[in-house]
């Protein structure tokens, strides 16, 4: 295999519009997808120079990289430029529905772009590139790709069902303990309390409290309202994942693979603030067959994980499917939990391996 990572413009330089950009270069505000489309011609035209096959490339990313994974295998733009694709931890950062996409649409963004001109002091396109790159980052900002009619067509909504641009194999899955390093990131605050449990619940999900959901998730008391919070949001973000592989699987004639990660592996030498145990992120060492960049005292169980787990990711961009000569078989999702690939050992999977009822995100 060949890994080919790259660079691209990220925050204001990223996914900022505004009126005079749009009118001279048709650009909305994905500056940063952009990139991320050149830098896949690019491969197409050069990777035969390194012994690569331009008509065998995969997309990988994990997090908001899962979320370009989506939102290129919906592009028209990107079409044609991979032939599979892995999407770790992440879906789209667009909106769900048509109305919603409004909020994300180029006047939308075109405005966010020029009240940023305007408490600079510049209003004209100009004014702005006299400013310092420096203090442009000290700015507030707060970057996500736009439904520009043209990167991106559609919501994603409308993609899931059935109109991908690049319908090829997927593989994709999630963690079990996402919302531990997730929570307070997207609810925007740590105060994971009782009291504030209604609203964090309304702002996560843009539904009430409903009877189903506290009964799910009990927030009797402060720190059961953290572990609820954390459980909600490792569900949310697991539905997210759950809905963009039945989307694919119902619509889309090539295979989808799903996983879900539950190993805890060896303890750090240093306390642990992010991606413990099966956290955000936590399943990359062992993808990239990487244990031996970390110190701790891996076990063999974590050994083991780690070969399996690269030898599945390496099947799949070779051939689309993640099976080899190796067992157990991952079987093709189908629709059931029962043929999601939990990765963890018997003892793990037992007490960790069970999916949400997802049927409290689908009101």
């Amino acid at each position: 295999m060949i890994v080919v990572t790259f660079n691209y413009r990220l925050g204001v330089f990223g996914f900022f519009a505004h009126p005079e950009l749009t009118a001279r270069d048709h650009v909305t505000g994905n500056q940063g997808l952009l990139d991320q489309v050149a830098a896949l011609r690019w491969v197409r035209r050069n990777i035969g120079a390194v012994g690569g096959d331009p008509d065998r490339v995969t997309i990988m990313g994990e997090s908001a990289g899962a979320g370009s994974v989506a939102l290129l295998s919906a592009s028209p733009l990107a079409a044609g430029l991979f032939q599979r694709a892995i999407a770790e931890s992440g879906n789209d950062g667009l909106p769900r529905t048509r109305e919603d996409a409004i909020a994300y649409g180029p006047k939308a963004a075109e405005a966010v772009g020029t009240a940023l001109g305007e408490r600079l002091g510049h209003r004209s396109l100009a004014g702005l590139r006299s400013v310092p790159a420096a203090e442009l980052l000290q700015q507030p900002w707060s970057p996500h790709p736009n439904y520009d009619g043209q990167l991106i067509r559609q919501d994603m909504a409308a993609a899931d069902q059935g109109v991908q641009a690049s319908p090829v194999p997927l593989l994709l899955g999630w963690n079990s303990n996402e919302g531990v390093d997730l929570a307070p990131e997207i609810l925007g605050t740590n105060q994971l309390t009782a009291a504030n449990y209604p609203s964090l619940v309304e702002k996560l999900l843009r539904l009430p409290t409903t009877a189903a959901i506290r009964a799910a998730y009990p927030a009797d008391n402060d720190a059961q309202a953290r572990a609820s919070l954390q459980q909600l949001t490792s569900d949310w973000w697991g539905w997210r994942m759950w809905s963009w592989a039945e989307a694919h699987r119902t619509s889309d004639r090539s295979p989808t693979y799903v996983y879900y990660y539950v190993h805890w592996p060896a303890a750090p030498a240093l306390p642990c603030g992010y991606g413990c145990r099966a956290g955000h992120g936590a399943e990359i060492p062992f993808v990239f067959d990487q244990l031996g960049q970390d110190t701790r005292a891996w076990r063999e169980s974590d050994r083991l994980l780690s070969d399996e787990m690269a030898t599945y990711w390496t099947n799949f961009a070779k051939y689309g499917d993640p099976n080899g000569l190796t067992e157990p078989r991952w079987s093709r999702f189908d629709g059931s939990t029962a043929s999601v690939k939990r990765f963890g050992d018997t003892k793990e999977v037992r007490p960790r391996g069970e999916l949400s009822n997802f049927a409290v995100f689908d009101q």
